[in-house]
This record gives structure tokens, C-alpha cells and sequence, in this order.
């Protein structure tokens, strides 16, 4: 085996193969569209004999993003502090790379997400039931697109009413 050679096929390279005492370690490393990949290895001895052997790396499809959300309790009109965490994720089997607003349908209100996936809502409107979006992509490219359906229930305008009698001063 030659020290420090490499190769790549079907998206997968192998290199900095190295060998100590007849133990052989070398770096696998899959892109994102790699598939199975079989190499050729060669080894030689000292004295000039060789020996070739198989290597497969068998590579599992990049799979998108897991996130997932639950439907939050009902909110105000104008109602802030709304926060909303994911049910699942975001995780992936390579790295999530950005979870952001795909679409807030027809909520007016303010709706930002952080890294974790984790949704702030603000000025909650109008009265009615939304559903809002929310999208991961990984390092591959990979996406998913979570939902959820907040409803929104319009503010209480109870009113006091003061009954005022006027009876008649019999005095």
C-alpha cells in the first residue's frame, strides 16, 4: 500500500492510507451524493510480492432533516411572548445548516425562528386559524417542511354595564 495515496469513486475517497506493522487505517469520507464505492487495494511486501483485496463502502442515502411541530395552545389577538419549541429536531444525519420561516399563510403577527428551531410569535392576528411553515435544510441540500396550525382568538371586549334607575323623590 502506498502511503498517503488516495482515490475516489461514486463520491467516496479514501486517502492517507497508512500503514503500521501490517495494520492498514486510512480517512473514508462520502460527499453528499455518493453511493457504493468499491476499491482495488493493492499491498507489496518488502521483497516484491503483492496481493490485491477488495474494499466496499457501502453508503447510505443523505435522508433531509427531522422537525416536527405540534399544534400550540389557542392565543390572543395582540397576544406576544408566544414561544414554540419542536416536537422533534431539527437533527439530522449529517448537520442541519439553517431552520428558517418558509411561510406564515395568512398570520399577520411577527414570527422569527432561532437555530434550534425553536418559533417566537409576537402581535398574534387576526382572529382565525393559521398554519405557519417552518423549513430545515442540511449541509446536503436536504429539506424538510414542518407545520403547525396556531388559531387565534379575538381579544375580549367585555364591557361594564352600569344600570342607572331614576326613581321618583317621594320626599
Amino acid at each position: 500500500v502506498n502511503s498517503g495515496a488516495s482515490a475516489t469513486v461514486n463520491g467516496v475517497t479514501v486517502s492517507n492510507i497508512v500503514n503500521t506493522n501490517g495494520t492498514i487505517t486510512a480517512n473514508i469520507v462520502a460527499d453528499c451524493s455518493a453511493t457504493t464505492a468499491t476499491f482495488t487495494l493493492t499491498v507489496t511486501d518488502a521483497g516484491g510480492l503483492s496481493t490485491n483485496a477488495s474494499l466496499t463502502v457501502t453508503v447510505n442515502a443523505n435522508t433531509p432533516p427531522v422537525l416536527t411541530y405540534n399544534n400550540p395552545a389557542a392565543v390572543v389577538t395582540g397576544q406576544n411572548g408566544i414561544n414554540i419549541s419542536p416536537a422533534t429536531g431539527p437533527s439530522d444525519n449529517g448537520s442541519v445548516t439553517s431552520v428558517q420561516l418558509q411561510s406564515a399563510g395568512t398570520f399577520t403577527g411577527n414570527v422569527s425562528v432561532n437555530p434550534n428551531g425553536t418559533i417566537a410569535i409576537s402581535n398574534a392576528g387576526p382572529a382565525g386559524t393559521h398554519t405557519i411553515q417552518i423549513r430545515a435544510t442540511d449541509n446536503c441540500g436536504a429539506q424538510t417542511t414542518a407545520s403547525f396550525q396556531i388559531t387565534v382568538n379575538p381579544a375580549s371586549t367585555a364591557t361594564n354595564v352600569q344600570t342607572v334607575i331614576n326613581a321618583p323623590n317621594y320626599g
